[in-house]
């Protein structure tokens, strides 16, 4: 599991909320910069820029609706499987980057320990590990994969 969490806080709810509100007001590009400072860690933003980050999602054949996008957040806002973690019996392996901002580490931590399985931190990443850094996923997951 990559980026995920089991029970939102009042940090998540809040978020999922400002993110429908900023969707439903602001054009595309303004949007996308917005939630991009949350969306990704920022060692990844300041390498890669936030301008060039916006024309990549801005280019995407079939982006989107703002409804469609809003049925998502409500479906976050609804999210709550902490109680049947322990329910998950093949190996699991939970990744975090230590630089997610929309589900910091703890959520990650408390994912694993419901799960009773591995939880790999990766440094210097936000919410994207697979983006921000493919090479450290790529190893942990062949390790992981190997010795299962």
């Amino acid at each position: 599991m990559i980026g995920s969490w089991a029970r939102n806080d009042e940090y998540t709810r809040a978020l999922f909320r400002t993110w429908k509100r900023l969707r439903t007001t602001l054009e595309p590009a303004a949007f996308l910069e917005a939630i991009l400072l949350t969306g990704v860690g920022h060692t990844f933003l300041n390498a890669i820029g936030v301008d060039a980050m916006v024309q990549l999602f801005l280019a995407a054949p079939n982006p989107q609706t703002a409804e469609g996008y809003c049925r998502q957040v409500d479906a976050d806002l609804a999210h709550d499987t902490l109680d049947r973690l322990g329910k998950i019996q093949p190996p699991t392996l939970v990744i975090t980057g230590d630089e997610d901002k929309i589900f910091p580490p703890h959520h990650a931590r408390q994912l694993a320990e419901g799960i009773g399985c591995e939880l790999l931190v990766i440094p210097g990443v936000g919410h994207c590990p697979a983006i921000e850094n493919p090479a450290a996923v790529n190893a942990a997951l062949e390790t992981f994969f190997t010795s299962h």
